[in-house]
């Protein structure tokens, strides 16, 4: 039994594809037990440009066909560019509550930055047939509410220790579970 399990992960882990090095400087390399891909650098996202080898849409967000089951998109302001004039927001997308599988960067106010939340939500809309459903979702905003806090000025792509990303893709399982929990949720009034 043990035998056979090692094979199943040798074998996920042969079909790991590489990563573009134009385009990422990202360990795609790493595959977590889930069989998908995580990433712990970030990739700026630019419309009409790939991050992680593949374009910048919908199958970058939530690929298909490598048994992603959920999608969960955790946003919040990121360290800023140009000698502190440009804020940043970061998006960590996490499938299956398990991995991070991408980390994009985007430019605040950008046409870029409105590509991808349109992008997001258009995806997480399609992959879950726009069901009320508790396969997809996202936290956090890269538009609105008060100034983010200063943070320092970080240029080109960052790299995140592990611990902090398995918090992240704890913070999104925790997530999807509450809202599930909200939506079983039965009340007399509404029910």
């Amino acid at each position: 039994m043990k035998l056979a399990v090692v094979l199943a992960v040798l074998a996920v882990a042969g079909c790991a594809t590489a990563v573009d090095p134009e385009t990422s400087t990202a360990d795609q390399s790493a595959v977590v037990p889930t069989g998908l891909p995580a990433t712990n650098t970030t990739c700026q996202w630019v419309v009409d440009k790939p991050c992680y080898g593949l374009n910048n849409d919908a199958n970058n967000i939530w690929p298909t066909g490598m048994g992603i089951t959920s999608t969960y998109v955790l946003v919040r302001s990121g360290p800023t560019q140009a000698s502190g004039r440009l804020q940043t927001w970061l998006a960590f997308v996490v499938w299956n509550d398990a991995v991070v599988g991408r980390i994009f960067r985007l430019n605040a106010g950008t046409t870029d930055a409105v590509n991808f939340n349109s992008v997001l939500a258009n995806t997480l809309a399609v992959r879950s047939f726009n069901l009320p459903d508790t396969s997809a979702g996202s936290s956090g905003a890269t538009s609105g509410g008060p100034s983010p806090p200063p943070h320092p000025n970080v240029e080109g792509p960052i790299v995140f220790d592990t611990g902090y990303l398995t918090t992240v893709a704890g913070d999104a399982a925790v997530i999807r579970r509450v809202t599930a929990d909200f939506l079983a949720t039965k009340s007399p009034a509404i029910d």
